[in-house]
């Protein structure tokens, strides 16, 4: 297939390719595997960063043709909520075509920004949910201090004929279920659909709900941080109508996660609470798989460098499959979740690690995990045209080739963050061949920097810019504060006090901040935190 050129624009967010890989992926901002000796890694699509999408933060969903579809955060049409686009829904035809099925508008009439993948109905239909838009009352802040209005999210129909619904406005205030849906949907047999929300709730902190067939929502929990908060990911349910999940933040051990369920009377139970270090993750950012016995898997992101893969058994025993720290030439930093094989393995894809120079602590990897607990790198991305940091994860065909995104690439815009400029981002899959994919790189600080913002020389480390992200997803009182900065080490060795970095960060708009550490760590917001918002 022909590929396309990366091209970058100012200011510029990531652009999708899809690849396809058999066996081994390698760097790409979509890919695919298959579970062979050689694999390939193949581009299916590169975004261009306009009307065709960019900043491909989701994964994919693929039909028995071989077509896959997908969500772009931004491209598309641009209005005063949407600088660098609303986002798009997509298609990517087995010979890399790519067919825009829907470009969000925002307010009021329409979503914005989807972050979540996508899920089918037997008559296939589509349906997601867009982080901003629609008719509620939400806004952020600009780093200019401008307030903005962008709505609380939606979730949405796409039919067959690519006219879009909106199903449900998310609305702002302790009545509402919940406000910045970010990931995606799960439904039941009835057409009733089960989602978290990022905010909001009775308590501010997230929520879980439902909404049934005819457009009513329900909440069904509201987070209050001792019992999580922040739920990044999805939702799994199970024959008898349990949901479970976890979060980003909150639990007892410093405020690092959980694993919970909801059971079908309403009732809300917290199976495991991570950050019993050192023999524990921190920090899920993905949703799980459950097996047929009732165990579930899953990853975290933390603690950095690193994170793990775990299992929690019905009797909510948890196992660590492996640990990345330590270990991060094979991966490190798993964002997303995994997907199954019917042997056992499991495949998932890092953020950093692999060895790649061209990232700060890599670009990435694309991995496989046996049963035995055995890992094996089916591919390192290097950056450049091949992509770079996977956020997403994999989508698995009946042939074990694997398919996915890759948000960072393109070598041109890899760096360049203190001016705006991130990489275009790319689908990877099997069409079959093997995938890559790279994210931008961290910025390097000057000596002068590093001494007057307790930063090092170099690159940014990624133990800093861990505490600070620490800081934005999970505060809620200064005393929440300073177990974090003690963990992670680098505010300790500057001798914050946490009361003041609580009253300074309250100064400006925690959802604005969430949003932007959200976005995969990136490093120019890290940055920008540390040396603008702290003044460290």
């Amino acid at each position: 297939m022909k590929s396309r050129t990366l091209t970058c624009v100012l200011p510029i967010e990531l652009a999708l390719v899809i690849v396809l890989v058999s066996a081994v992926v390698e760097t790409l901002s979509a890919q695919v595997l298959s579970d062979s000796a050689a694999s390939t890694y193949e581009v299916l699509y590169r975004f261009t960063g306009g009307l065709d999408g960019r900043s491909p933060i989701a994964g994919l969903v693929r039909d028995s043709a071989g077509n896959v579809y997908g969500t772009t955060a931004s491209g598309g049409i641009v209005s005063t909520a949407c600088k660098s686009g609303c986002g798009v829904v997509y298609k990517v035809d087995t010979t890399g075509k790519e067919t825009v099925l829907h470009r969000f508008a925002g307010l009021p009439t329409d979503g914005a920004a989807p972050w979540a993948g996508l899920i089918w109905d037997s008559a296939g239909n589509l349906y997601g949910t867009a982080r901003q838009g629609g008719s509620g009352n939400c806004y952020v802040y600009t780093p200019q201090r401008t307030r903005i209005k962008v709505g609380c999210g939606v979730v949405f129909k796409l039919d067959t004929m690519g006219r879009g619904t909106i199903l449900y406005n998310f609305t702002a205030g302790t009545a509402g279920v919940g406000v910045f849906p970010v990931a995606g949907l799960v439904r039941d047999s009835l057409g009733n659909f089960y989602g978290t929300t990022l905010e909001g709730g009775s308590f501010g902190y997230g929520a879980v709900f439902e909404l049934d067939t005819t457009g009513r929502a329900t909440l069904l929990r509201s987070f209050d941080y001792t019992d999580g908060v922040s739920p990044y990911a999805g939702l799994v349910r199970d024959s008898a109508g349990n949901l479970y999940g976890t979060t980003n933040g909150g639990g007892p051990y410093g405020g690092v996660g959980v694993v919970f369920k909801v059971g079908t009377t309403g009732n809300y139970t917290v199976l495991h609470s991570f950050g019993a270090f050192p023999t524990d993750g921190a920090n899920p950012y993905s949703g799980l798989i459950r097996d047929g016995v009732g165990n579930l898997y899953g990853t975290t992101f933390a603690p950095a460098p690193g994170g793990v893969v775990f299992k929690l058994t019905p009797t909510a025993k948890e196992t660590i499959l492996y640990n990345f720290v330590g270990h991060t030439i094979n991966g490190a930093s798993p964002y997303a979740g995994l997907v199954r094989d019917s042997a056992g393995n499991f495949y998932g894809t890092t953020v950093f690690g692999g060895g790649s120079t061209a990232c700060s602590g890599g670009c990435g990897v694309v991995f496989k995990l046996a049963p035995t607990g055995e890992e094996t790198v089916l591919h390192r991305f290097a950056g450049g045209a091949g992509g770079s940091q996977p956020s997403a994860g994999l989508v698995r065909d009946s042939a074990g080739n694997l398919y996915g995104t890759a948000f960072g690439g393109s070598s041109a815009c890899s760096f360049g963050l203190r001016s705006g400029l991130q990489a275009h981002s790319l689908i990877f899959g099997k069409r079959p061949s093997r995938v890559r994919g790279a994210m931008p790189c961290f910025p390097r600080s000057t000596n002068s920097e590093s001494k007057r913002y307790c930063l090092p020389s170099g690159n940014v480390s990624q133990r800093a810019l861990q505490c600070f992200v620490q800081i934005i997803l999970l505060i809620s009182t200064p005393a929440a504060i300073k177990p974090l900065c003690d963990r992670y080490g680098r505010m300790a060795q500057c001798s914050l006090n946490a009361s003041d970095i609580y009253a300074r960060l309250q100064q400006f708009n925690g959802v604005s901040m969430a949003e932007c550490m959200a976005r995969f760590f990136n490093a120019r917001c890290s940055e920008d935190l540390a040396i603008k918002f702290l003044k460290i």
